[in-house]
């Protein structure tokens, strides 16, 4: 139940987009469903983050593998609500690989082939609080985005998958030439 973001609260991306979540789109979500909390982890929670700690957001601060494997297993819909930024994003790429829906915005969404496949993407409030709305309330809507994300870790991002470009990196490699390997010493530099 409830909803997730993790992310280092010093790198401005993360501090920017949780910050216009929770100024935005989470009164949209708690008028909603007044009952939904918000987990905040990531080190080095601002002020404002700190301040927003009590019964419906619960600002963790950085957690151990174990701690935040067990947010992951808790969490109904992580939320990555990012509006600059660049490269794939770990936070989408670490939900799907648990299998827990995602909504984010187009530029979270970036440099993820069929993204749309796995998470609702919104970079307005109103339609970023409906698809976590719908996240939170449809069951069928949530088990097809959590195998969607599923499904784009093995095609992308598994260990499979690594292997198999791994291999034909390798494979390609007379083509690309072989390196100079030199069986005698050099001669001294004079």
């Amino acid at each position: 139940s409830g909803l997730l973001f993790v992310g280092g609260f010093r790198h401005p991306p993360n501090e920017d987009g949780i910050t216009w979540f929770t100024r935005e789109i989470w009164p949209l979500i708690r008028a909603a469903e007044p009952q939904t909390q918000l987990h905040l982890v990531g080190g080095h929670p601002n002020a404002e983050m700190r301040a927003l700690h009590g019964e419906a957001v619960r600002v963790h601060g950085r957690l151990g593998d174990e701690e935040l494997d067990s947010a992951y297993l808790g969490a109904r819909v992580v939320v990555v609500p990012l509006r600059y930024g660049a490269v794939v994003k770990g936070k989408l790429i670490e939900a799907f690989a648990w299998g827990v829906p995602v909504v984010t915005t187009s530029v979270g969404a970036e440099g993820v082939a069929d993204v749309q496949t796995a998470a609702a993407i919104a970079d307005e409030p109103q339609a970023f609080a409906a698809a976590v709305l719908k996240l939170l309330r449809d069951e069928a809507a949530w088990r097809r985005a959590r195998l969607g994300g599923l499904e784009l870790i093995a095609r992308g991002f598994s260990t499979e998958r690594a292997r198999a470009i791994i291999r034909a990196d390798f494979a390609r490699a007379p083509e690309l030439g072989r390196p100079v390997v030199r069986t005698e010493p050099r001669e001294a530099a004079r």
